[in-house]
């Protein structure tokens, strides 16, 4: 994958002066690429090959086909541009793919490359999956016409950029023609959004690889100094280097790249000295085409560029309030930070800054990455107040944010936080969610709120969610006299979280976003966090979404936004008999592995919750059937065993062409039976976790679950003097295990009315297909 970026749209700032310390960087971003290729250890000329598809193909109507889901984009090939996407006319689900005409094969070579460029207003993450319609792909043909394969195309394209991909892969073997297929399902292209497709070649590589005789590409921007490098140099292969500098960072504007003579004819093949206070480099690479130079790295002063990637990776700068809020302090000045997550220099000239809708950008002052603002004559008024920031950084990258801060007294209800291990507390005791989604009133309880949460209590529930008016009087004290925790909407603050949500006892998190990477962009989910707690700092913030799968996750860039996320973890699809029941309980122990491995890689060493949401419904076009109620019982006690620090399922009532847990008396009774037995055993459940026994041995069935997890896992706490082992069987065969017990003699089996025996800290048990067993035995310490 490579990127091409047009400075120009940054230039017509004014002059800045550079005042950020420019450090060395883990990652070294490059910028306005020219047939290179980048890899994470070098720097080099592209791959080149017999071109099949030309660069205008994807101008050509006749030479594509279009599908475009229910008709709610416009699409157009559109002469020298490319392909078109414009947005709905509505929010709704958009989904849509082109595929090209079979194209044959030249032959006689083993690799590919493909290559496109994409302009968006959204970011994309095209993460195909084989079998899907609307994902991007190469189909392979044999000589036949029929069929052999096809290969994902993977791909990133971050909104309001232009991405440049490049894919390399192998031709199948007896493959004779291809299709290119480019889709995706995600995000919706809503109202005033657009995608489009261009510069779509396709290339065969040959087994001696061939490069392009000339490529470059420009650097970061740096604080000047003596320029060195290191690099790979074949015989008949060169790397030469040109700089510019000015005294501000976007006094590089109009500078153009020049050698040792002043001018851009001339190129430095030697170390020198860039001596402007802010400089970049570029560097061309020569090939002979037979072989090509491998660029190391490149050091300007104290800094050394290495880690080499595109700079499609680089974020926008992050807006943070920093100044205390709620505060009775109406003198406080208001204090923001405005960040950069790499070292690019922000341009401070283009910062804006209103507050309750007057420009005060004049009455700004800043001291490094932190801007105030002085309390107006008399003192901030009581209440909300709104603060409209606005900047763009060297690369434009642009940031805006809504920073609330609140003149008045902070709730005076329970404090809600999260344990180092991401237990939730409330007033510091423990506590493990068990809610339902959807609770509303229907006729399972009379139509009544009262009704609804009396039934919830008794059995067990102690968490609800209405997507009707969370605010109505009879739902908030339905909850307080049942003593049900709630977890609200919310967004930016209003009326109702202000005057009453913030106030009432049950609510104890707020709920910032559903489906959230189809809707919401991190950093404005991040707003939103920042938003609430800076009227409500006493209650944690939660967020929903399935986790997807792939190098990032659809939660990888939201774990920092918010307190807990909810995965939504909805397995069970299509008919009955269908392979999603095989492998439903695997889904789930890998969603978690997904999210576990996400905290650690991005949570910034916070704790995070994690509240899973499991499946016990139907409806809609991919959802045929309800999971049984094995599959219901393994897939939560497989979330609680691999780490969810809470359960909620949907749905309660169903709507739409949902049903949901209410629908029929038997579904109620299962729900009901297990969120009776998780709520007996939530003071277990909310222990700390103590070092863990060996894993479970399988002796005869299965030995992994579909996705190669061990068949039976099992998670063991202690409370009161007890110790407990939860397990469960992911596969759909019997499995006879070995399980470690330590300090066991015997084990109780809860909940089944037996007993197992223990030879020297181990016990042997059959568990049927999707079985749970719950084993518990006196000390184990």
């Amino acid at each position: 994958m490579t990127r091409k970026t047009d400075h120009r749209r940054v230039w017509a700032y004014a002059a800045i002066s550079l005042t950020v310390a420019l450090r060395g960087f883990s990652i070294s971003p490059v910028y306005e690429i020219e047939d290179v290729d980048i890899r994470p250890d070098a720097v080099t000329c592209r791959r080149t090959g017999t071109e099949t598809m030309a660069a205008d193909a994807l101008s050509r109507q006749a030479f594509w086909t279009d599908k475009n889901y229910e008709g709610q984009l416009g699409v157009a090939h559109v002469e020298g541009k490319g392909f078109c996407l414009t947005g709905a006319s509505k929010m709704c689900d958009t989904a849509w793919h082109t595929h090209s005409q079979t194209v044959p094969l030249k032959g006689g070579c083993p690799r590919y490359r493909l290559a496109f460029r994409v302009d968006s207003t959204i970011t994309i993450n095209d993460m195909g999956k084989d079998g899907e319609t609307w994902s991007s792909f190469i189909h392979w043909f044999g000589a036949d016409g029929a069929k052999l394969s096809s290969t994902p195309v993977y791909y990133t394209a971050l909104k309001r950029r232009r991405t440049d991909i490049a894919l390399y892969g192998d031709i199948p073997k007896g493959a004779a023609a291809y299709v290119v297929q480019l889709g995706f399902d995600r995000p919706n292209i809503t109202p005033d959004n657009h995608v489009t497709y261009s510069a779509l070649s396709f290339e065969e590589l040959a087994d001696s690889p061939t490069f392009a005789k000339r490529a470059r590409f420009a650097s970061e921007i740096h604080k000047g100094g003596a320029l060195s490098w290191r690099a790979d140099l074949p015989a008949g292969c060169a790397v030469r280097f040109q700089w510019r500098g000015a005294e501000s960072a976007d006094g590089l504007a109009e500078k153009p790249f020049r050698g040792p003579d002043g001018t851009e004819a001339s190129f430095y093949d030697a170390p020198f000295t860039a001596d402007a206070p802010v400089i970049q480099y570029r560097v061309t690479l020569c090939s002979d085409g037979a072989a090509t130079p491998a660029l190391l790295s490149v050091t300007v002063g104290q800094v050394t560029d290495r880690d080499w990637t595109i700079e499609c990776n680089i974020p926008p700068p992050r807006i943070r309030r920093i100044s205390p809020s709620p505060t009775r302090d109406t003198a406080a000045p208001l204090r923001i930070a405005i960040e950069n997550a790499t070292e690019a220099v922000i341009l401070w000239k283009t910062l804006t800054v209103k507050v309750d809708g007057a420009d005060r950008t004049a009455a700004v002052r800043r001291a490094d990455n932190v801007i105030s603002l002085a309390a107006p004559d008399g003192g901030w008024g009581e209440g909300l107040h709104v603060a409209e920031v606005h900047v763009v950084d060297f690369h434009g990258n642009t940031a805006a944010g809504k920073k609330m801060f609140f003149i008045g007294d902070a709730p005076t209800t329970a404090k809600v936080s999260l344990r180092d291990d991401g237990i939730t507390l409330i007033d510091g005791k423990p506590f493990f969610p068990i809610g339902l989604y959807a609770v509303c009133k229907r006729e399972f309880n009379g139509n009544s709120f009262d009704n609804a949460f009396k039934g919830l209590k008794e059995a067990g529930f102690n968490l609800g969610h209405t997507y009707g008016n969370a605010y109505d009087p009879e739902f908030l004290a339905a909850a307080v006299k049942y003593d049900i925790k709630l977890w609200v909407a919310a967004r930016f603050p209003e009326e109702n979280l202000i005057n009453t949500g913030r106030h009432n006892p049950s609510i104890i998190a707020w709920y910032l976003g559903d489906d959230t990477a189809d809707h919401i962009p991190p950093e404005l989910e991040a707003d939103y966090d920042e938003a609430v707690k800076a009227v409500d700092p006493t209650r944690i913030t939660v967020q929903a979404d399935p986790i997807g799968s792939g190098p990032k996750t659809r939660y990888s860039d939201y774990v920092t936004a918010t307190d807990g996320f909810l995965p939504e973890i909805y397995p069970v699809r299509n008919q009955a008999g269908d392979i999603s029941d095989t492998t439903c309980v695997a889904d789930v122990i890998r969603d978690m592995a997904l999210f576990h491995s996400d905290v650690k890689q991005y949570g910034k060493g916070q704790p995070h919750t994690c509240w899973a949401i499991i499946q016990y419904f139907k409806g809609w076009s991919g959802w045929k059937h309800f999971p049984t109620r094995e599959q219901l019982f393994a897939m939560s006690f497989a979330a609680v065993i691999h780490g969810a620090h809470g359960l909620t399922w949907y749905t309660y009532g169903g709507f739409k062409e949902n049903e949901g847990v209410t629908s029929t008396p038997e579904r109620w009774q299962n729900i009901c039976d297990l969120a009776g037995r998780l709520s007996a055993l939530e003071p277990v459940l909310v222990e700390r976790t103590p070092p863990q026994p060996s894993p479970p041995e399988a002796l005869t069935g299965p030995k992994t679950d579909p996705h190669g997890t061990p068949s039976v896992t099992c998670l063991l706490k202690k409370h009161d003097g007890f110790s407990y082992l939860l397990t469960v069987n992911a596969a759909t065969e019997p499995v006879t295990a070995k399980l470690t017990v330590p300090g066991a003699e015997t084990a109780e089996v809860l909940y089944e009315n037996r007993t197992c025996p223990c030879d020297h800290g181990t016990l042997t048990d059959t568990f049927a297909p999707f079985a749970v067993h719950i084993y518990r035995w006196k000390g184990g310490n």
